[in-house]
């Protein structure tokens, strides 16, 4: 889910992978990798990219779409 949430915002951004990585200070390879699902950023990439796709944590890890699904729960 987060892997299609990032590479969805980093499109519609205008971004490609390779940029995205080198602004993370990762290898483009590391990047591919969180897009693909075979990996996961710590959390001081995570607010990396948040800021530089200038998109909340909560977008991003997709906890907004979460917490609409199980609104009735909470």
């Amino acid at each position: 889910m987060f892997n299609k949430k990032l590479q969805e915002i980093r499109k519609s951004r205008g971004k490609t992978q390779k940029e995205i990585a080198e602004l993370l200070d990762v290898s483009w390879i590391t990047y591919q990798r969180y897009e693909l699902g075979k990996s996961e950023p710590n959390i001081q990439k995570l607010l990396s990219i948040s800021a530089i796709l200038d998109v909340s944590l909560d977008v991003l890890l997709c906890r907004d779409e979460f917490l609409a699904e199980h609104a009735d729960e909470y």
